[in-house]
Protein backbone atom coordinates (compact mmCIF):
# COMPACT_ATOMS: atom_id res chain seq x y z
CA UNK A 1 0.00 0.00 0.00
CA UNK A 2 0.81 3.72 -0.26
CA UNK A 3 3.01 4.94 2.70
CA UNK A 4 2.20 8.49 1.88
CA UNK A 5 -0.70 8.44 4.43
CA UNK A 6 1.86 6.74 7.51
CA UNK A 7 3.31 10.22 8.00
CA UNK A 8 0.03 11.95 8.47
CA UNK A 9 -2.27 10.30 10.31
CA UNK A 10 -5.95 11.09 9.19
CA UNK A 11 -9.39 9.16 8.81
CA UNK A 12 -8.62 8.26 5.09
CA UNK A 13 -5.60 6.46 6.15
CA UNK A 14 -7.12 4.60 8.39
CA UNK A 15 -9.80 3.68 6.65
CA UNK A 16 -7.40 2.65 3.45
CA UNK A 17 -5.74 0.32 6.57
CA UNK A 18 -9.32 -0.98 6.62
CA UNK A 19 -9.90 -1.63 3.40
CA UNK A 20 -6.68 -3.23 2.36
CA UNK A 21 -4.97 -5.28 5.74
CA UNK A 22 -4.97 -8.90 6.65
CA UNK A 23 -3.34 -10.63 8.88
CA UNK A 24 0.02 -11.01 6.95
CA UNK A 25 0.15 -7.51 5.45
CA UNK A 26 -0.10 -6.30 9.08
CA UNK A 27 3.90 -7.05 10.18
CA UNK A 28 5.04 -5.54 6.09
CA UNK A 29 2.74 -2.56 6.90
CA UNK A 30 4.31 -1.44 10.38
CA UNK A 31 7.81 -2.54 9.50
CA UNK A 32 7.64 -0.42 5.82
CA UNK A 33 5.91 2.70 8.52
CA UNK A 34 9.43 1.79 10.45
CA UNK A 35 11.86 2.17 7.50
CA UNK A 36 9.75 5.19 6.29
CA UNK A 37 9.96 7.27 9.16
CA UNK A 38 12.81 6.01 11.65
CA UNK A 39 15.18 8.50 10.02
CA UNK A 40 13.27 11.41 9.03
CA UNK A 41 12.23 14.37 11.75
CA UNK A 42 10.63 13.49 15.06
CA UNK A 43 7.24 14.78 13.60
CA UNK A 44 6.77 11.96 11.09
CA UNK A 45 8.23 9.40 13.66
CA UNK A 46 5.22 10.57 16.51
CA UNK A 47 2.25 11.01 13.36
CA UNK A 48 3.56 7.12 12.48
CA UNK A 49 2.80 6.50 16.26
CA UNK A 50 -0.56 7.93 16.51
CA UNK A 51 -1.78 6.16 13.42
CA UNK A 52 -0.82 2.98 14.97
CA UNK A 53 -2.60 4.31 18.25
CA UNK A 54 -5.83 4.60 15.79
CA UNK A 55 -5.14 1.54 14.20
CA UNK A 56 -4.80 -0.31 17.78
CA UNK A 57 -8.24 1.51 19.32
CA UNK A 58 -10.40 0.29 16.38
CA UNK A 59 -8.81 -2.81 16.85
CA UNK A 60 -7.19 -3.26 13.47
CA UNK A 61 -4.03 -4.24 14.75
CA UNK A 62 -3.66 -6.70 17.42
CA UNK A 63 -1.05 -6.26 20.15
CA UNK A 64 0.94 -9.34 19.14
CA UNK A 65 0.88 -8.21 15.73
CA UNK A 66 2.21 -4.89 16.69
CA UNK A 67 5.08 -6.66 18.63
CA UNK A 68 5.61 -8.83 16.09
CA UNK A 69 5.84 -5.39 13.13
CA UNK A 70 8.67 -4.15 15.47
CA UNK A 71 10.41 -7.61 15.20
CA UNK A 72 12.92 -7.68 12.34
CA UNK A 73 14.41 -3.93 12.79
CA UNK A 74 14.80 -4.45 16.84
CA UNK A 75 16.07 -8.15 16.49
CA UNK A 76 18.65 -6.52 13.71
CA UNK A 77 19.41 -3.52 15.53
CA UNK A 78 23.09 -4.68 16.96
CA UNK A 79 23.41 -4.27 13.06
CA UNK A 80 21.70 -1.29 12.58
CA UNK A 81 22.76 0.62 15.07
CA UNK A 82 25.95 1.16 13.85
CA UNK A 83 25.07 3.26 11.18
CA UNK A 84 21.69 4.40 12.96
CA UNK A 85 23.04 5.77 16.67
CA UNK A 86 19.48 6.82 17.66
CA UNK A 87 17.88 3.71 16.69
CA UNK A 88 16.27 3.01 19.93
CA UNK A 89 15.39 6.42 20.67
CA UNK A 90 14.18 7.39 17.59
CA UNK A 91 11.65 3.99 18.28
CA UNK A 92 10.70 5.35 21.59
CA UNK A 93 9.88 8.68 19.59
CA UNK A 94 7.33 5.60 17.46
CA UNK A 95 5.94 4.21 21.16
CA UNK A 96 4.99 6.66 22.73
CA UNK A 97 2.33 8.43 20.92
CA UNK A 98 0.86 4.87 20.15
CA UNK A 99 1.05 3.44 23.64
CA UNK A 100 0.83 6.42 25.67
CA UNK A 101 -2.59 6.69 26.87
CA UNK A 102 -2.47 2.83 28.25
CA UNK A 103 -0.30 1.50 30.68
CA UNK A 104 -0.04 -1.39 28.84
CA UNK A 105 2.31 -0.11 26.42
CA UNK A 106 5.11 -0.75 29.35
CA UNK A 107 3.99 -4.78 28.93
CA UNK A 108 4.37 -4.11 25.16
CA UNK A 109 7.62 -2.61 25.31
CA UNK A 110 8.92 -5.40 28.37
CA UNK A 111 8.33 -7.94 25.30
CA UNK A 112 10.27 -6.16 22.44
CA UNK A 113 12.98 -5.80 24.73
CA UNK A 114 13.66 -9.00 24.36
CA UNK A 115 14.20 -8.91 20.68
CA UNK A 116 16.53 -6.14 21.25
CA UNK A 117 20.29 -8.04 21.17
CA UNK A 118 21.97 -8.24 24.06
CA UNK A 119 25.42 -7.32 22.57
CA UNK A 120 24.16 -3.49 22.28
CA UNK A 121 24.07 -3.00 25.66
CA UNK A 122 22.20 -3.88 29.45
CA UNK A 123 18.35 -4.82 29.39
CA UNK A 124 16.33 -1.89 29.88
CA UNK A 125 17.42 0.43 27.51
CA UNK A 126 14.02 0.27 25.07
CA UNK A 127 11.93 1.36 28.61
CA UNK A 128 14.06 3.62 29.61
CA UNK A 129 13.93 5.51 26.31
CA UNK A 130 10.60 5.21 26.33
CA UNK A 131 10.39 6.66 29.92
CA UNK A 132 12.61 9.51 28.81
CA UNK A 133 10.09 10.43 25.49
CA UNK A 134 7.13 10.57 28.14
CA UNK A 135 9.06 12.78 30.50
CA UNK A 136 9.60 14.68 27.35
CA UNK A 137 6.27 14.83 25.51
CA UNK A 138 4.36 15.11 28.90
CA UNK A 139 5.61 15.15 32.31
CA UNK A 140 7.22 12.82 34.66
CA UNK A 141 3.91 12.35 36.72
CA UNK A 142 2.48 10.85 33.78
CA UNK A 143 5.59 8.90 33.18
CA UNK A 144 5.25 7.70 36.87
CA UNK A 145 1.64 6.93 36.92
CA UNK A 146 2.06 4.76 33.76
CA UNK A 147 4.57 3.06 35.46
CA UNK A 148 3.08 1.92 38.85
CA UNK A 149 0.33 1.38 36.88
CA UNK A 150 2.02 -1.33 35.36
CA UNK A 151 2.86 -2.86 38.12
CA UNK A 152 6.78 -3.71 36.07
CA UNK A 153 10.12 -3.20 38.04
CA UNK A 154 13.12 -2.85 35.95
CA UNK A 155 14.16 -7.06 36.91
CA UNK A 156 10.69 -6.98 34.48
CA UNK A 157 13.14 -6.40 31.90
CA UNK A 158 16.33 -9.10 32.76
CA UNK A 159 18.30 -5.39 33.96
CA UNK A 160 20.62 -6.27 36.52
CA UNK A 161 19.85 -3.03 38.69
CA UNK A 162 16.94 -2.24 41.11
CA UNK A 163 16.60 1.39 40.25
CA UNK A 164 13.82 2.57 40.53
CA UNK A 165 11.81 4.34 38.09
CA UNK A 166 11.78 7.59 39.86
CA UNK A 167 15.50 7.83 40.20
CA UNK A 168 15.50 7.84 36.78
CA UNK A 169 12.83 10.37 35.68
CA UNK A 170 14.11 12.61 38.00
CA UNK A 171 17.41 12.23 36.57
CA UNK A 172 16.09 12.70 33.16
CA UNK A 173 14.27 15.27 34.00
CA UNK A 174 17.16 17.06 36.16
CA UNK A 175 19.79 16.26 32.61
CA UNK A 176 16.34 18.13 30.83
CA UNK A 177 16.94 20.80 32.92
CA UNK A 178 20.56 21.12 32.49
CA UNK A 179 20.22 21.03 28.83
CA UNK A 180 17.61 23.71 28.56
CA UNK A 181 19.67 25.49 30.57
CA UNK A 182 22.53 24.65 27.96
CA UNK A 183 20.58 25.72 25.19
CA UNK A 184 19.63 29.16 26.80
CA UNK A 185 23.13 30.00 27.17
CA UNK A 186 23.53 28.61 23.84
CA UNK A 187 20.63 30.83 22.73
CA UNK A 188 22.02 33.74 24.39
CA UNK A 189 25.42 33.24 22.52
CA UNK A 190 23.99 33.20 19.24
CA UNK A 191 21.88 35.92 19.69
CA UNK A 192 25.02 37.77 21.01
CA UNK A 193 26.39 36.60 17.84
CA UNK A 194 23.64 37.74 15.82
CA UNK A 195 23.58 41.02 17.60
CA UNK A 196 27.43 41.43 16.46
CA UNK A 197 27.12 40.15 12.86
CA UNK A 198 24.16 42.98 12.94
CA UNK A 199 26.54 45.52 13.73
CA UNK A 200 28.98 44.33 11.14
CA UNK A 201 26.39 44.84 8.91
CA UNK A 202 25.63 48.19 9.60
CA UNK A 203 29.38 48.94 9.39
CA UNK A 204 29.57 47.07 6.58
CA UNK A 205 27.04 49.04 5.07
CA UNK A 206 28.35 52.61 5.99
CA UNK A 207 31.59 51.70 4.93
CA UNK A 208 30.12 50.70 1.45
CA UNK A 209 28.45 53.98 1.58
CA UNK A 210 31.09 55.93 1.97
CA UNK A 211 33.18 54.36 -0.51
CA UNK A 212 30.09 54.61 -3.02
CA UNK A 213 30.11 58.35 -1.88
CA UNK A 214 34.25 58.41 -2.65
CA UNK A 215 33.72 57.02 -5.99
CA UNK A 216 30.89 59.25 -7.36
CA UNK A 217 33.23 61.93 -6.33
CA UNK A 218 36.01 60.62 -7.73
CA UNK A 219 33.61 59.77 -11.17
CA UNK A 220 32.52 63.43 -10.96
CA UNK A 221 36.25 64.71 -10.29
CA UNK A 222 37.29 62.62 -13.21
CA UNK A 223 34.19 64.31 -15.63
CA UNK A 224 34.95 67.54 -14.60
CA UNK A 225 39.01 67.41 -15.19
CA UNK A 226 38.32 65.47 -18.75
CA UNK A 227 35.37 68.70 -19.52
CA UNK A 228 38.05 71.02 -18.85
CA UNK A 229 40.85 69.22 -20.86
CA UNK A 230 38.14 69.07 -23.47
CA UNK A 231 37.34 72.85 -23.38
CA UNK A 232 40.99 73.92 -23.21
CA UNK A 233 41.97 71.57 -26.42
CA UNK A 234 38.93 73.65 -28.30
CA UNK A 235 40.03 76.85 -26.88
CA UNK A 236 43.68 75.79 -28.64
CA UNK A 237 43.30 74.74 -31.19
CA UNK A 238 40.46 77.97 -31.94
CA UNK A 239 43.51 79.95 -31.04
CA UNK A 240 45.99 77.98 -33.69
CA UNK A 241 43.16 77.97 -36.24
CA UNK A 242 42.88 82.03 -35.77
CA UNK A 243 46.45 82.09 -35.88
CA UNK A 244 46.82 80.37 -38.87
CA UNK A 245 44.29 82.50 -40.75
CA UNK A 246 45.59 85.80 -39.15
CA UNK A 247 49.51 84.82 -40.21
CA UNK A 248 47.56 83.72 -44.19
CA UNK A 249 45.80 86.97 -44.69
CA UNK A 250 48.90 88.84 -43.41
CA UNK A 251 50.97 86.92 -45.83
CA UNK A 252 48.56 87.65 -48.77
CA UNK A 253 48.23 91.20 -47.45
CA UNK A 254 52.26 91.46 -48.08
CA UNK A 255 52.14 89.71 -51.52
CA UNK A 256 49.69 92.29 -52.40
CA UNK A 257 51.68 94.93 -51.43
CA UNK A 258 54.74 93.85 -53.11
CA UNK A 259 53.20 93.55 -56.37
CA UNK A 260 51.52 97.03 -56.35
CA UNK A 261 54.82 98.18 -55.08
CA UNK A 262 57.04 96.47 -58.17
CA UNK A 263 55.42 93.92 -60.33
CA UNK A 264 58.93 92.05 -61.14
CA UNK A 265 60.31 91.97 -58.04
CA UNK A 266 56.50 90.66 -56.86
CA UNK A 267 57.17 87.51 -58.97
CA UNK A 268 60.75 87.23 -58.93
CA UNK A 269 62.30 87.76 -61.89
CA UNK A 270 63.25 90.74 -64.57
CA UNK A 271 61.21 91.20 -67.37
CA UNK A 272 64.25 92.21 -69.26
CA UNK A 273 66.23 89.38 -69.04
CA UNK A 274 63.25 87.55 -71.51
CA UNK A 275 64.89 86.07 -74.79
CA UNK A 276 62.86 87.93 -76.95
CA UNK A 277 63.91 86.15 -80.14
CA UNK A 278 62.69 82.88 -78.80
CA UNK A 279 59.40 84.63 -78.29
CA UNK A 280 59.27 86.28 -81.61
CA UNK A 281 60.24 82.77 -82.49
Amino acid sequence: MNMGHVAHPAKEAVDCVKEQMYDKSIVQFIENGLNNVIERKPVARADFGKLLRELLTKQLISREGFIKGFRTILEGAFDIIVDKPKLVENLAQILVPALEQDAQCLHAVKDMEYLVSEEITTRGRLAAAVLTELVKSKDKETAARLWHASGLTWESFGAKTSDNVEQLISSEEERMQNTGEQLSKERDKMEGQRQEEQRQQVRLEEESTLFEEERRKFEQEKRKLKDEAQRKCAEEKHLLEKERARKAKELEKQMEEDYLSDPKDAFGFDGASLDTTDVNT
